[in-house]
């Protein structure tokens, strides 16, 4: 006979371990999420926000002209959709059986489950908040052979967006296309972070219409993302065009204002890349704080100042339990900590002045699912001999001065 498991008794032994800052700590692995600025207070259809991308031009030496000719103020009302997260922790009917006669042994199953749950969800808001919204985790490489299991990322440094016994599916365009996902799934066997392959359990064309430069998604992930800062801060080589529409502003009219700067380096060195961004982001009136970078990016930049790096430590927001160490880069312009971020692309970066982004959300990102509501936490598993605990974020993203950050490319 099976060892009870009581989920009346199981569910105060997490919460005592999972105080929120605790969840933070476990789900925060990328540094841009953690220090953005959050307000878990919202709520209704959507987070809906206000930019004056342009002052009034009614200013003349003339007062008849000053007092009845220009225009007042451009207003852009930014409608951000909602998007929303899940993962869970599930303990099969075996381990809870095995763990008869000791309860620490129950118990150590149910925090690994759990830290695992957190970890998941965070990877996931870690890739969305440096994407474009579509959702996807990466494209296949040109150079790959489509009818291998094997295949290799068009830019490796996203690897760290993929783990073994993912079901991914895949796509023409990168979410935001409309042509929806092929039919058919793979799930990852092997994921080799040094050589940026990932090997599936069967032949990539397995997929219907599979083909080289397809992008690659976690399973129910397509277009479902919110915008991060590649969607928000666009790089040289996707700005607006006139169709554009993005949270429900056509930005081709004023892109710098709305879309934000971008610098392409070129490859010149990246420490003149930086300062030259820094002055085009001041040149809109932009006081850049922080600027993100993949962690190889951040290393050259180390090397090269050499000397005269000078290193501090930045803290999360609203939770000094979080701190990420960080180069504190002296500009004309003003300080900026350079912080590295596995979930950046390498070869691009974002220069931001963090007070002007917010990451609203209905409730803390991320929570446990239906806590607060019946109090039941676990689930007995539908079909399963298991039990459930879920985890969700329901949030979005938003820049109230896109012209006051800036893009770049190395």
């Amino acid at each position: 006979m099976g060892f009870n498991f009581d989920t009346s008794a199981a569910t105060p032994i997490l919460k005592n371990r999972y105080t929120d800052k605790k969840i933070q700590t476990l789900a925060f692995k990328s540094a841009l999420l953690a220090l953005m600025p959050k307000d878990s207070s919202q709520g209704g259809a959507q987070y809906v926000g206000a930019i004056r991308s342009a002052i009034g031009s009614t200013a003349s030496h003339t007062d008849t002209v000053a007092f009845t000719a220009g225009s007042s103020s451009k207003y852009n009302q930014w409608q951000c959709a909602w998007s929303p997260a899940f993962s869970s922790a599930n303990v099969s009917g075996n381990a809870i059986d095995q763990s008869k006669g000791d309860a620490n042994a129950l118990v150590d199953a149910m925090v690994s489950e759990f830290d695992g749950a957190f970890i998941d969800i965070g990877q996931l808001l870690g890739a969305d908040v440096f994407g474009n919204g579509g959702g996807a985790f990466g494209q296949i490489a040109s150079t790959s052979t489509i009818s291998s299991t094997t295949i290799t990322l068009a830019d490796p440094s996203k690897i760290f967006n993929f783990v073994i016994g993912q079901i991914i599916q895949l796509s023409l365009d990168d979410g935001t296309g409309g042509n929806g996902v092929r039919t058919g799934t793979l799930t990852l066997t092997n994921v080799d972070i040094m050589a940026g392959t990932l090997t599936a359990s069967a032949a990539w064309n397995t997929i219907a219409g599979a083909t080289v430069n397809d992008f690659i998604f976690g399973q129910g992930n397509y277009d479902l993302a919110f915008p991060g800062l590649a969607g928000w801060v666009p790089d040289a080589n996707h700005r607006p065009a006139s169709n554009d529409s993005f949270d429900g502003v056509n930005r081709f009219s004023d892109p710098v204002r709305l879309a934000g700067v971008y610098y392409n380096g070129s490859g010149q060195p990246k420490t003149e890349t930086l300062m030259r961004a820094a002055a085009l982001t001041q040149r809109m009136n932009g006081r850049p704080d922080v600027c993100v970078l993949n962690p190889m990016d951040y290393a050259e930049i180390e090397q090269a100042l050499s000397t005269n790096v000078r290193y501090v430590t930045v803290e999360s927001f609203d939770n000094a339990q979080i701190s990420f160490d960080a180069i504190r880069l002296a500009t004309p312009f003003g300080m900026i900590n350079l912080v590295m971020d596995i979930f950046c692309p390498q070869g691009s970066s974002w220069m931001l002045e963090l007070d002007t982004w917010l990451l609203p959300s209905a409730g803390d990102v991320p929570h446990v699912a239906g806590e607060g509501v019946d109090g039941l936490q676990w689930l007995r598993s539908s079909g399963a001999d298991a039990y459930q605990m879920r985890v969700k974020s329901l949030s979005s993203t938003y820049c109230s001065a896109p012209g006051k950050n800036g893009s770049i490319l190395f």
